[in-house]
């Protein structure tokens, strides 16, 4: 699936005004789904660190995340049990 707006990373956040990286991450319902256009998985790792994963998981979303920060779109949100889901939308064109 192909995917033409101008963003690769999606995230569901406590805050949907404002900067992106004053908010949280949070679980899906309720939440404000923002975007990002980040390049290359150091700049993923940065965003997500900067609304709340911890290093060890941004660390291992870049190692399990094809794509990330690239050519692939990836959702990020918690689950109900607070879990870390990274769950591929696409690719980026």
């Amino acid at each position: 699936m192909a995917h033409s707006s101008n963003a690769n990373l999606l995230v569901a956040c406590q805050d949907g005004d404002g900067d992106l990286m004053q908010t949280q991450l949070t679980w899906v319902v309720g939440s404000s789904i923002r975007t990002a256009l980040v390049s290359g998985k150091k700049e993923a790792k940065a965003l997500l660190e900067a609304i709340g994963v911890t290093t060890e998981l941004t660390s291992l979303a870049c190692d399990r995340c094809y794509g990330l920060g690239a050519t692939t779109i990836w959702a990020f949100y918690l689950d109900r049990k607070d879990t870390l889901s990274a769950t591929p939308l696409g690719s980026f064109s």
